[in-house]
C-alpha cells in the first residue's frame, strides 16, 4: 500500500492516487469467498461446498471483487491519506480503476481546511472615544455601593429588653445557686438519743 500521486484539482481539493499490491488484495478476495460461499448454490454441489474457481467459472471473475476492495480501502486510504501529509476534512470520494493481473490503483478525492490570509489589517487607525465622568456621577455611584453593601440595624424594642434582662437574671441566679442535693443515705438515731427523745416528751406531758 502505497501513494503514488498527490494533485491538486481545483481550490481546496486534491486526487489521491495509491495502490494496494496484489498479494494484498488476493488474500481479501480469499477471504471474501470463504465467507459467502455458505450462500452460493452451485448444481452437482453442496451448499457452500463448491470450489471458488467453479463459481467464478459461473458467475465471472469478478464476482468478489467489489466486496475485496471495500475490504482492503479503510487501510490503503488511511495510510495514503497520512502518507500526502494534507490536513484532510470530510469524507472522500473512492473510484477505481479496471482491475488486472497487477496491483490495484484507488483513487480519492479529498477537501482540505482552506488558508485563510487576511492583508492591510496592520497599521489601521482606530479613534478611541472618552466619555466624561462629573464629580456628580462619581459621588452617586458611591451612595450606591455603600447602600448596597451596608448592614440594615436592628432597633431594640421594650420586649426585646425584658427577654434580654430576664435571660441575663436566670442565668445569674443560676450560677450562684447553691447544690441542695439531699443525701440519699438513711440515718440512724442511737439509743442514747432516743432515750434522751423519750425522756423530753415525758416531762413535756406532766407539764
Amino acid at each position: 500500500m502505497s501513494l503514488k500521486n498527490k494533485e491538486l484539482i481545483e481550490k481546496n481539493q486534491y486526487e489521491l492516487t495509491f495502490e494496494v499490491e496484489r498479494s494484498v488484495f488476493d488474500a481479501a478476495v480469499e477471504k471474501v469467498y470463504r465467507r459467502q460461499a455458505k450462500n452460493i448454490t452451485i448444481p452437482g454441489f453442496r451448499r457452500g461446498k463448491a470450489p471458488r474457481s467453479i463459481i467464478e467459472k459461473m458467475y465471472g471473475k469478478g464476482v468478489f471483487y467489489e466486496d475485496a476492495v471495500n475490504e482492503v480501502l479503510p487501510e490503503a486510504y488511511e495510510a495514503a491519506a497520512k502518507e500526502s501529509g494534507l490536513d484532510i476534512v470530510g469524507r472522500p470520494e473512492f473510484d477505481m480503476e479496471p482491475i488486472e493481473d497487477g496491483n490495484i490503483t484507488l483513487k480519492a478525492k479529498v477537501y482540505i481546511k482552506p488558508e485563510v490570509k487576511i492583508e492591510g489589517y496592520k497599521g489601521i487607525a482606530a479613534e478611541r472615544t472618552v466619555e466624561p465622568v462629573t464629580d456628580e456621577e462619581v459621588n452617586a455611584e458611591i451612595d450606591r455601593i455603600r447602600a448596597s453593601t451596608t448592614v440594615p440595624h436592628r432597633t431594640a424594642t421594650p420586649q426585646t429588653l425584658i427577654l434580654t434582662v430576664m435571660s441575663t437574671a436566670s442565668s445569674s441566679t443560676a450560677a450562684r445557686a447553691p447544690d441542695t442535693t439531699l443525701c440519699s443515705a438513711p440515718v440512724h438515731s442511737s439509743p442514747d438519743l432516743r432515750s434522751r427523745s423519750s425522756v423530753t416528751r415525758s416531762a413535756t406531758s406532766s407539764t
